[in-house]
């Protein structure tokens, strides 16, 4: 029953994700347009770090935590998963159409699929898996096509898509390190942690390479930043991290897939945009290649318990 709650929990942990993490790159556009983006995006996840440290330094059960043994850990995930998976998103935004980010980021599953399949000889793959993220990545390319057709070359596109596959391969980077962590601390001290040192990474390459002075704190812009603080990293991050330890990568990964449609439906819905026929075979598409990809972990997850009540015979 305990087993049955905790994976319930975490398929909603990983649906909140879906949802939420689909509005962050309209929100981020917002920022960037009034404050540079590594000093925007420092500021929302030093907020949020420290807002959910300090509820946490009032529970016994967290604070026990609060130590550089448990710290350490979290450092470089943070600054994979927050510095660089989604503090160069905004600096890419300024170069390169947030459509065409989505597309890229769709990538993460495949690049976690190929690693675990590089470093794992008996990491169980079948035909669901690789149809699954097939499907998926057509899917997504589909939904975009129009903006790959008509992007128009510019001085700073090269360097913005650099940057979208380098914020991809951090993200796998810093998904796979946190499955690997078995650290004894909290989800949530964990989660602090890790947004405080992606945080104060991006603070650096703010102070570093950005102008100061060039800072406009509109209604736009603070809006943006409450939501993003609040909702998309504090609700949404926790969530993230929860679903991660507690379900397979490639599934997690999923949410690549429909962060970008949940972006099309919110435009459609809010903004008049209009759906295409392409648009509907791409959301078609995508949520066969969720099935897929479900049913590829249940398969997968048989075959290793057959294999290991054979080695026991």
């Amino acid at each position: 029953m305990q087993e049955q709650n905790r994976s319930f929990k975490a398929n909603f942990a990983l649906v909140l994700v879906c949802l939420v993490w689909g509005t962050t790159f309209y929100a981020i556009k917002v920022g960037i347009e009034h404050v540079p983006p590594f000093a925007f995006l420092s500021m929302r996840h030093l907020l949020a770090g420290f807002i959910l440290l300090s509820v946490l330094a009032f529970m016994p059960q967290h604070r026990k935590y609060m130590k550089w043994e448990f710290l350490k850990p979290q450092i470089l995930p943070g600054i994979l998963l927050i510095g660089l998976g989604n503090g160069l998103v905004g600096l890419a935004e300024k170069y390169v159409p947030t459509g065409l980010i989505g597309v890229i980021f769709s990538l993460v599953p495949m690049m976690v699929l190929m690693y675990n399949l590089v470093t794992d000889k008996h990491y169980p793959v079948n035909y669901f898996t690789l149809v699954g993220l097939g499907l998926g990545l057509f899917g997504v390319y589909l939904l975009f096509q129009d903006n790959l057709q008509h992007i128009s070359t510019n001085d700073g596109f090269v360097f913005g898509l650099l940057l979208v596959f380098i914020c991809t391969l951090a993200w796998a980077a810093g998904g796979i390190l946190n499955k690997k962590n078995k650290s004894e601390s909290s989800t949530f001290i964990n989660t602090s942690f890790q947004l405080l040192s992606g945080g104060f990474f991006l603070q650096v390459l703010s102070l570093t390479f950005e102008d100061q002075s060039q800072f406009h704190y509109s209604s736009e812009a603070l809006w943006s930043l409450a939501y993003l603080v609040l909702v998309a990293s504090l609700l949404t991050y926790n969530a993230y991290i929860y679903s991660i330890k507690h379900l397979s990568l490639e599934k997690v990964s999923i949410h690549t897939y429909l962060n970008p449609v949940v972006a099309i439906l919110l435009g459609w819905a809010w903004l008049g945009e209009k759906i295409s026929i392409n648009t509907l075979i791409a959301v078609i598409l995508i949520l066969i290649s969720v099935y897929f990809t479900n049913k590829s972990q249940k398969m997968g997850r048989f075959g290793s318990r057959r294999r290991a009540s054979g080695n026991m015979a």
